[in-house]
């Protein structure tokens, strides 16, 4: 019950990310999925912060689901 509590906060914090900045967590996610080629123009929309912070469960399981199966 605990995990999906966390679960549940960690996807509402990501789709308030995607609400209020879409086009900076949406290149967070490709870039630490390794789906986006490391580029100066698109690391100023990376924002490294959100993929630091370990209460982010949704975010790491999405890149992590990224990096295995795309």
């Amino acid at each position: 019950m605990v995990f999906m509590a966390k679960m549940m906060t960690s996807l509402a914090r990501v789709m308030g990310l995607l609400v209020a900045q879409p086009a900076a967590t949406v290149t967070t996610v490709l870039y630490y999925s390794d789906l986006l080629p490391r580029s100066v123009d698109f690391d100023r929309f990376v924002r490294h912060e959100l993929f630091v912070e370990s209460e982010n469960f949704f975010l790491h399981f999405l890149v992590n689901f990224l990096k295995c199966f795309w």
